[in-house]
């Protein structure tokens, strides 16, 4: 999710993303496959981000879903940036 909702971020300037546009696009890049077999829908997406407080905001948009990815530290997104090239 964080490496989705960066990539996004950078190159669009925005750092929300609707949960099943998330989930969507998590499972055609296949970022992440379930032990149980199969991908994650939108709502395992959502309930995911918010294990994690630090990371994501979840919030509605327009009725929809979203989740926001907070800011994180420079050398982080260093990190993902030098990792996913």
């Amino acid at each position: 999710m964080v490496l989705v909702l960066l990539e996004r971020k950078l190159k669009t300037k925005q750092p929300e993303r609707a949960t099943s546009a998330l989930a969507d696009e998590i499972r055609e890049r296949r970022l992440y496959y379930q032990i149980e077999g199969g991908f994650a829908d939108a709502s395992q997406v959502g309930a995911r981000a918010k294990q994690y407080p630090a990371l994501f905001s979840t919030g509605e948009r327009n009725g929809r879903k979203t989740i926001v990815l907070n800011e994180l530290p420079r050398q982080v997104v260093a990190n993902v940036v030098a990792t996913d090239s």
